[in-house]
């Protein structure tokens, strides 16, 4: 794949536009399962646990940065962009420490 796209001229690497391909798809499943997670805390709290895998790996082990930015907010971002979930998430970290630290 790199080679095409380095027959064309473009000047992409092909597999940070892959992995920027799949975006939206990983975006629309986040949007489609947020309300089922706003509902569990600690399914919330795992999924954000993984995003945050997610990201690092993809920051880290391909160096991911889409085309034309300076950096990327990531998928566990995405997912906490608005303030119920943000808040949502954090009610559920604040009471898992204070039950870990008082159980």
């Amino acid at each position: 794949m790199q080679s095409i796209l380095n027959e064309t001229g473009f000047k992409r690497i092909a597999m940070v536009e892959f992995i920027a391909a799949l975006h939206p798809i990983l975006e629309r499943k986040i949007d489609h399962i947020l309300p089922e997670l706003l509902g569990n805390g600690y399914l919330l709290s795992h999924f954000v646990h993984e995003a945050l895998s997610f990201d690092r790996k993809l920051r880290e082990e391909y160096l991911f940065v889409p085309h034309g930015r300076d950096h990327w907010e990531g998928i566990a971002q995405y997912a906490l962009r608005s303030s119920s979930a943000f808040k949502a998430w954090q009610k559920t970290e604040k009471d898992c420490n204070y039950a870990c630290d008082n159980g």
